[in-house]
């Protein structure tokens, strides 16, 4: 017996008050589910909490929020599974779970259950949805993971990909099964004992009615049916054919009327149709108040108008900002069929093109003064600091699915190692290479070469883009003078919260690996990470590297491994095609007319995919380069809503309606 029960002044308390017993139960249940998510969440943020601090691929591969959510999850879980628990108990028997609540009750014992195993699983399932979506939604997903991870052929981001979109379309279809299921046992209640017994006699009364059967059923004479009707009597006539079908008509809607009144009467033959039905409180017969706002004519003219507005605006601003932004492109090395590249061009001239020609892959990776041509620009109007640099390469595409799956993303951020049983599928066919070893261009002999595997490998981290750009000199109109130092690259790269390149801790011996700082296509781009990283620059820019300052200097450094800012840049995949990368800035204001003389050392070879490559000096404004394309997109907006704002209010002056007015309906119309 509850408390409630117990206190004879609260004897009448159910009957005083219904909704009050919901509550409670609510309640209880609320609780009983903040206790269970608590302690999931204290577990979950310890265990959480250890992984960040002792488990560096944990820490470096999870943004705060995903840590966050792994977090959260947990306690929205336990939360749900308890108070869904609660919530059914107290719906099905609100007086034991009442009683349930008191501390001194005793839970009654029960006879065992004599319905049949899927009985009791429907019940289950009907009792506790969230209990069973998990049992089954679980295992699937990480089945469907497991059979994902035998396809060797694709990546392991790839393969997560697949198990979501499988994993989400599964669950979704175990949703909408299990909520038809739930409906179905709603309207038919669960099963009990009594239908196993009501099923069982009806099986044996319909056997015993078949073997009862004494003779063939045959049709009977004319004689037998006269002896069934029963002889009216005496000066009572049979009723006509029309009044007879007239009462007939009148009895059955006097039956059909009266079995109407009658219907409420009878006993529900589902037993638990009452303890299913819901209260009639506002919220669960969603009778509550709500304001929403009508969209008449006037607003949807005043909110186009405002769209329309705004959108042509921004385009406006972009377009025009656009305009003033100073882009100066100049191609020195391309395809004779695609976009060649000549001495004078419109945006400056090349001095000494055919050096930046390369017309075989013989030609390519010298780093040799005899493939180093100068670019010559000429500012045609002031440009604000910073003046940024950038090259730009076309008929190369870093968005191809063969390239963006050719990578080992753990061997950039220092979470790979030799014996942790990483696939090196992904690194085709890129793997190993013949090569000899090259330390900022000083290269062993051709001799010592040797089968190495690539470090970083795939062919993402091994196509680096190895054109080298120096600032040869720089006349402002006032005769100052810039040199190759004003030309700096570090902050050229992005930087993320988390997942940032980090060279490797562990021993990378060269007798196994060949790092790409140690690549002869490479070790001039890339400083290494433990040797020298003073620049070296000489008259004739042969066997240079691409650094001016000290890799390590703490303003001007560009890094050192994987963690250098060229390599970054390259590695960050480009989406779109052609596609240009920052490779250094000036970090001042060039007035109009200053000549600026890059050096360029030509080593990337383009002809084998008839590609160009060009070196673009370009001012960025408040949204980035120069992007007509997107002022055009926000005036072709703008534009649409006008148009609307216009018809919106041509409708609004000519053939204007009231609204709520009865007589504009169309039924209306046609009663009258």
């Amino acid at each position: 017996m509850s408390a409630i029960d117990a206190n004879p002044e609260h004897s009448s308390w159910k009957t005083e008050n219904p909704n009050k017993a919901r509550d409670a139960i609510s309640w209880h249940a609320y609780t009983s589910g903040m206790k269970a998510g608590s302690v999931a969440l204290a577990i979950a943020g310890a265990a959480v909490y250890t992984a960040n601090a002792r488990w560096p691929a944990f820490r470096n591969r999870l943004n705060t929020s995903a840590k966050t959510a792994l977090v959260i999850s947990p306690f929205l879980g336990a939360f749900t599974l308890e108070a869904e628990m609660r919530l059914m108990h107290g719906a099905r028997n609100p007086e034991r779970y009442l009683a349930s609540m008191d501390g001194t009750y005793v839970e009654p014992q029960q006879e065992a259950s004599r319905i049949k195993f899927w009985q009791k699983s429907a019940n289950f399932l009907y009792d506790h949805p969230y209990r069973a979506l998990i049992s089954v939604g679980a295992p699937l997903v990480g089945g469907i993971y497991a059979y994902q991870h035998l396809n060797k052929g694709i990546s392991a981001s790839q393969q997560i990909m697949h198990t979501r979109i499988y994993g989400q379309a599964s669950v979704v279809v175990l949703l909408l099964s299990s909520m038809a299921f739930h409906d179905y046992m709603a309207k038919r209640g669960k099963f009990t004992a009594e239908d196993n017994e009501h099923w069982k006699n009806a099986v044996h009364s319909t056997v015993r009615s078949f073997k009862m059967t004494a003779k063939p059923l045959v049709r009977p004479s004319d004689v037998d049916v006269q002896s069934l009707v029963m002889p009216l009597p005496q000066g009572v006539e049979m009723p006509r054919a029309a009044s007879h079908r007239t009462s007939s008509k009148s009895g059955r809607r006097r039956s059909s009327s009266g079995s109407k009144k009658n219907s409420s009467s009878k006993p529900a033959h589902n037993s638990n149709a009452n303890t299913n039905r819901p209260d009639g409180s506002r919220m669960t017969q969603q009778q509550l108040h709500v304001w929403e706002p009508v969209l008449t004519l006037g607003w949807s003219i005043g909110i186009c108008f405002t769209i329309a507005t705004m959108c042509i605006a921004l385009g406006v601003v972009i377009a025009y900002t656009s305009s003033t932004l100073t882009t100066l492109r100049v191609v020195y090395d391309g395809n004779p069929g695609t976009e060649s590249a000549n001495a004078v061009q419109t945006d400056g001239n090349v001095t000494q093109l055919s050096n930046c020609r390369l017309d075989s892959v013989d030609d390519a990776n010298s780093f040799h003064t005899d493939h180093t041509c100068f670019v010559n620009l000429k500012l045609p109007q002031e440009v604000k600091s910073p003046v940024r640099v950038f090259y730009e390469l076309d008929g190369y595409y870093q968005n191809h699915r063969r390239f963006v799956s050719s990578i080992i993303r753990t061997q950039f951020t220092d979470e790979f190692r030799p014996d942790d049983g990483t696939s090196m599928l992904e690194c085709y066919p890129m793997k190993s290479a013949v090569s000899e070893l090259c330390t900022i261009g000083a290269c062993e002999s051709t001799s010592a070469a040797k089968q190495r595997e690539l470090f970083p490998c795939g062919i993402v981290a091994n196509t680096l883009f190895n054109d080298i750009f120096w600032l040869h000199e720089g006349f402002l109109p006032s005769g100052e003078k810039l040199s190759r130092t004003d030309m700096t690259s570090k902050g050229i790269a992005r930087t993320y919260a988390a997942h940032n390149n980090k060279n490797p801790t562990w021993d990378v011996s060269l007798n196994t690996y060949l790092p790409v700082w140690h690549n002869p296509n490479m070790s001039r781009i890339i400083p290494p990470p433990n040797g020298p990283t003073a620049p070296y620059i000489t008259a004739d820019y042969t066997n240079n590297t691409a650094w001016v300052h000290d890799a390590l200097d703490k303003d001007y450094g560009v890094g050192t491994g994987v963690e250098s800012e060229f390599w970054r840049v390259w590695v960050e995949g480009a989406a779109m095609h052609p596609f240009r990368k920052p490779y250094g800035r000036i970090e001042r204001d060039l007035p109009a007319n200053t000549t600026l003389t890059f050096a360029v050392q030509s080593n990337f070879f383009v002809r084998s995919f008839s590609g160009t490559k060009a070196l673009v000096l370009e001012e960025v404004g408040w949204f980035g380069s120069a992007n007509y394309l997107l002022g055009g997109f926000f005036l072709g907006v703008g534009g649409i809503f006008f148009v609307a704002v216009v018809f919106f209010t041509g409708r609004k002056l000519h053939n204007p309606r009231a609204l709520g007015d009865a007589a504009a309906l169309a039924w209306k119309k046609k009663t009258q």
